[in-house]
């Protein structure tokens, strides 16, 4: 793998990261901040979704990993 490459792969394995903490932070979070069922169900599908952003930016690199190897 090249150096720009390998860069990239980190980058985006760091946004990846950021995707699943914010995912478990909220996650943590959901019960205490939402007293109603709509505000829970909201801040499920956000969990849901940053981490299947996560998943997508991990695909992305493993991609690019095995292209260029």
């Amino acid at each position: 793998m090249n150096r720009v490459t390998e860069i990239e792969v980190r980058g985006l394995e760091s946004r990846a990261d950021l995707f699943e903490r914010q995912a478990n932070d909220r996650e943590a979070e959901t019960p205490m901040l939402h007293r109603s069922v709509s505000g829970y169900y909201d801040s499920l599908e956000r969990i849901d979704r940053y981490r299947r952003q996560a998943r997508d930016l991990r695909a992305q690199a493993q991609r690019l990993r095995r292209k260029t190897s």
